[in-house]
């Protein structure tokens, strides 16, 4: 069961949704080729932990509607992901759910369809 959304410390729920568009925003200003690590999940985990930050970026590139029709700024953001390590967590894998469905045959969704989560996953 695919899971793309997460809720914030402060009980929001956000829907994550990637696309081509939002794969290419972060390669772009990041250089972060998602779609080419969905079949690499270890170096996909790295990606997303170094730094944290990088994450709340992730996340706020593929939410970003969400949050300017809110009028959430983007520091509360990643305030309300970032002070709770089981918020982070689940906004992760969130992040990662969604990346496996836009590539439904890949390694990643493989892992996660089996739900059987590797150690690596749960920590940065």
């Amino acid at each position: 069961m695919s899971k793309t959304y997460f809720h914030d410390l402060l009980g929001r729920k956000w829907q994550v949704q990637l696309d081509a568009k939002n794969l290419d925003e972060i390669k772009t200003q990041f250089g972060v080729n998602l779609s080419s690590l969905v079949n690499e999940p270890a170096w996909l985990v790295a990606a997303m932990c170094t730094p944290k930050a990088m994450l709340v970026v992730l996340l706020s590139l593929s939410i970003g509607f969400q949050a300017v029709k809110r009028k959430i700024d983007p520091k509360d953001f990643g305030d309300s992901i970032l002070k709770d390590g089981p918020t982070y967590l689940a906004a992760r894998f969130t992040l990662m759910h969604s990346l496996a469905e836009l590539y439904p045959s890949s390694r990643l969704a493989r892992i996660l369809k089996a739900e059987e989560i590797p150690e690596s996953f749960l920590k940065c």
